[in-house]
This record gives structure tokens, sequence and C-alpha cells, in this order.
């Protein structure tokens, strides 16, 4: 695969051209919540309602997600 240069972050060379209108999205392996709050914001942002998974084997890391987005 061939390098390429961008501008953009991660965050944003991730998510970039992504739909996030009226989907289901899986977030598999949540850890500590960092995607699954960004992904929260992504479809706020399209003012739609997309579902949003996120799984974890780790409970307490789940709990910790909750925690957050409920802020």
């Amino acid at each position: 695969m061939p390098q390429e240069t961008t501008n953009l972050s991660l965050v944003e060379y991730f998510f970039d051209g992504i739909d996030f209108v009226d989907k289901f999205i899986l977030n598999a392996g949540t850890g500590p919540g960092q995607t699954t709050a960004r992904l929260v914001n992504k479809v706020i942002e399209t003012g739609k309602s997309s579902r949003i998974i996120s799984v974890d084997h780790n409970q307490k890391a789940l709990d910790n997600v909750r925690n957050v987005l409920l802020v």
C-alpha cells in the first residue's frame, strides 16, 4: 500500500467521508471510550438518529464510557 501524506489529524482522517446518517454503528473493543465519544459527536453533528453499539469484554470499561457520555 502506498504511503499517503495528509494534513488531517488521525481522527479527521479516520472519519473523513463516512456517512453517519441513520446507521447502526458497532464499536467493538470500546476500551476507555474515546472512539465511542467521537462517534457520538459525529452522530450528533448529523442531526440524525444513528445507533451506536459499543462492546468490550471488560464491564468496568463500559461503565466508565457510560459515565463519561452522561456528563
